[in-house]
């Protein structure tokens, strides 16, 4: 694992911490994370490949469909981006959550 540092001077030994998350990520979670850093390393195709097979785990999660969307705007793909909008925008509404449907509809007209 990582290297343990001592201090000489005060006596002081740290050892390496280990993070655990008190609720397992998801599937769908994961694969959100796997494009995040696809993309941070400029794999676009890849990022949003992974991204698209996110939404189709869980065609319901309305968070994963506007990150879908909001790459591809950034990559170009305005029309598909303005539909992936919309269709974040109708789950929105379906939960019930209207200022975050507002939102997306606005982005949507942006993107479009």
């Amino acid at each position: 694992m990582g290297r343990r540092r001592t201090d000489t001077r005060r006596g002081v030994t740290e050892a390496p911490a280990i993070v655990t998350s008190s609720t397992p990520l998801d599937a769908v979670e994961v694969l959100v994370a796997r494009a995040r850093r696809l993309w941070t390393r400029g794999d676009l195709r890849r990022a949003l490949s992974v991204l698209r097979e996110a939404c189709n785990e869980d065609e319901w999660r309305a968070r994963t469909w506007t990150i879908f969307a909001a790459r591809l705007a950034q990559a170009g793909q305005r029309a598909e981006a303005a539909q992936a909008f919309t269709h974040a925008g109708w789950l929105r509404k379906r939960e019930g959550d209207t200022a975050r449907a507002a939102i997306v509809a606005r982005l949507a007209r942006d993107a479009a």
